[in-house]
């Protein structure tokens, strides 16, 4: 400890002494006194409503901030959780009613033009053998035409044959080989009248196991939509739980199922991305 401080225990001497007589003084003027002690009751009055009136806006003050962290709170743990909720079901609804849109119209394509390019290919080669029929018989025509015409002109060769030696005139070269030649394009005529017959069958039979194809994969889709809606609407269920726990006073648990409560979420938007894969 350091020196006394002599200046300070001079002041409190004098105050003691000025308190002294002051007592003194009191105890032998009851008047002064009396009036002394009501001053006294008055200042502690007067200082008791303003403490009381300071306590007052004090806890009034508390009990706004108060309202309003828990409020900040209570929006911080809900808002976000149903806004995403909004958005993956919104999204998810989205995705499905594009993928049910892209199969329809494949489908729809797919009956429009199955074999289409097998029929025109069967079609092109029928009507090309026709057009090889039709000239072969317009030039074998021709052709026995003018033997005719050159047997029957007076002066040729042909016309100073007698009927018997005529006849195996007719069957020349040029007559058998035409034969042969509309003989070969009938067949092939015939030939391509079954394959376009079997071509129609095998795309009929295309066409039908392509519609359970696309039914099988229209139930799919169908179910994971079920699916996903029913764990939207489990999801919401919970998360009105949670707000309501929240709006009774919830504390960490209910944070920490909120944070459970969108990680499910997000898994549940990974695996909804599989339908943007699909063909």
């Amino acid at each position: 400890d350091g020196p006394p401080d002599d200046k300070g225990e001079e002041v409190g001497s004098v105050e003691v002494t000025n308190k002294s007589r002051l007592l003194q003084t009191f105890s032998s003027d009851a008047t002064i006194a009396a009036k002394f002690r009501k001053d006294i009751v008055e200042q502690d009055e007067k200082a008791s409503v303003v403490l009381s009136l300071g306590l007052a806006k004090e806890e009034h003050d508390f009990t706004r901030r108060l309202e309003r962290y828990v409020r900040i709170k209570e929006t911080a743990a809900t808002k976000p959780i149903e806004s995403v909720l909004e958005q993956f079901a919104e999204k998810n609804e989205q995705k499905l009613d594009e993928a049910i849109r892209h199969l329809t119209e494949q489908m729809e394509e797919m009956k429009e033009g199955v074999g289409k390019g097998q029929h025109e290919e069967l079609l092109r080669a029928i009507r090309q053998s026709q057009q090889q029929l039709a000239q072969s018989m317009s030039s074998q025509d021709t052709r026995s035409k003018r033997m005719m015409q050159q047997a029957s002109s007076p002066g040729s060769p042909g016309a100073r044959l007698t009927p018997v030696a005529a006849a195996p005139e007719e069957d020349c070269k040029a007559c058998k080989a035409s034969e042969a030649k509309i003989e070969k394009l009938q067949q092939q005529l015939s030939e391509a009248e079954d394959k376009a017959k079997r071509g129609g069958g095998d795309a009929k039979e295309a066409l039908k196991q392509a519609e359970a194809k696309w039914e099988v994969k229209f139930d799919q889709l169908e179910n994971d939509l079920a699916d996903a809606k029913e764990q939207v609407r489990l999801l919401k269920l919970e998360n009105r739980g949670l707000k309501k726990k929240v709006a009774e006073g919830g504390g960490v648990q209910e944070a920490q199922d909120a944070g459970e409560l969108r990680e499910e979420i997000d898994r549940l938007a990974r695996e909804a991305t599989y339908m943007d894969a699909e063909p």
